[in-house]
């Protein structure tokens, strides 16, 4: 079984900006073998400023390890084959999730059976989904999140942080006009202690569902003392990856936001589930960003280790001018069905167009 991996690079509809810098495409690369009952694919996509690795650290371990990949994707028990290849060789956490990703697959085709019924007894049947909320802009955030709830979202993502007391006003706007749309804001660490005090307790009024990473520089003290002086609940999200300490600040949480690409191997997203239910924390799933192969394997793990009370953030292909396979995930009314989600349904043209360059191979 040899593995094909192809670099990409897929452009924004417009240019996206996260909180330290601005990105015309998106890069990564897509990873497919012949499994014993069809294609497979996987895709390892490290996100700037969230993943430890960049996309030339992938390339040369693809280089120096992936005919003992193939090797290893060719066994009678792929899954376990890898987790001990990881334990002996140090691997990447994006190259995990890809190679993890294939590695299910195959697996799943031994059994004869689908992905998502191979790694979940009872997956939940649909995925609810957020939409995005730009605050900033030409656009009028109120209309747009009116926009967002006729289409049949019922949770808008915020990012907040850059002008808070125009943010607090149109956050104020919005709820005026949906009483009944959840609000969840992401302030990328935005804020001192006392600025987060100062703003959460200010909106609290509004009726936020959670605020992300709002501390910027977050130790276990400044969010107990968050916790004890504001009520909106928190979340954490690269403080999983980049804070050695985030176990210690999740007794002051009650949502981690899970991006698959950047945590790596399945192994570790289900140990990061048993640690939260510890703490009765729900799980939020999230894309990043990547191409339509990395969004549904994660809606995959969305459906079976993530909150089915809350919505998950991957409605992001809608940000991407192209992609592998058009609204794949399908999102219908603010909502991904399960029973939809196939990780093989990669239009082949559309690969072999997209992908610039053979690597590895």
């Amino acid at each position: 079984m040899k593995i094909d991996c192809y670099t990409y690079q897929l452009p924004f509809k417009n240019p996206f900006e996260s909180s330290n810098n601005v990105y015309a495409r998106r890069e990564g690369i897509v990873f497919a073998v012949s499994g014993p009952g069809g294609p497979c694919y996987g895709e390892a996509a490290p996100l700037p400023g969230f993943s430890s690795e960049t996309l030339e650290d992938i390339e040369t371990q693809i280089e120096t390890h992936i005919e003992n990949w193939s090797g290893l994707l060719n066994s009678d028990h792929p899954v376990q084959e890898l987790q001990d290849h990881y334990l002996a060789e140090t691997t990447l956490p994006a190259l995990q999730f890809a190679l993890d990703g294939l590695a299910y697959q195959v697996a799943a085709q031994q059994a004869q059976q689908s992905l998502i019924s191979f790694l979940f007894e009872e997956p939940a049947p649909a995925v609810a989904v957020n939409g995005l909320l730009s605050l900033a802009g030409s656009d009028d955030p109120v209309l747009t999140a009116q926009k967002l709830h006729a289409r049949g979202f019922r949770t808008i993502k915020c990012k907040v942080g850059t002008d808070w007391p125009c943010e607090q006003k149109l956050l104020r706007r919005i709820r005026d006009r949906l009483p009944g749309l959840h609000i969840r804001l992401d302030a990328n660490r935005a804020w001192t202690t006392e600025e987060a005090i100062t703003n959460l307790n200010s909106i609290e009024p509004v009726g936020i569902e959670y605020c992300e990473e709002p501390l910027s520089h977050p130790t276990p003290e400044k969010w107990g003392e968050l916790d004890r002086l504001t009520n909106v609940p928190l979340a954490l999200d690269e403080s999983i990856n980049k804070n050695e300490q985030w176990k210690h600040l999740l007794s002051y949480c009650s949502f981690l936001i899970i991006k698959p690409m950047v945590i790596g191997s399945f192994s570790r997203l289900f140990a990061i589930r048993q640690r939260a239910r510890q703490f009765n924390c729900s799980l939020v799933f999230t894309s990043s960003l990547e191409s339509s192969i990395g969004r549904t394997i994660t809606a995959v793990l969305a459906s079976g280790l993530g909150s089915e009370d809350h919505a998950h953030g991957l409605n992001t292909g809608s940000l991407l001018a192209q992609d592998f396979t058009a609204h794949q995930p399908e999102v219908i009314s603010g909502v991904i069905y399960s029973n939809k989600l196939d990780p093989a349904a990669v239009d082949k043209q559309h690969l072999n167009q997209i992908g610039t360059r053979r690597i590895g191979s």
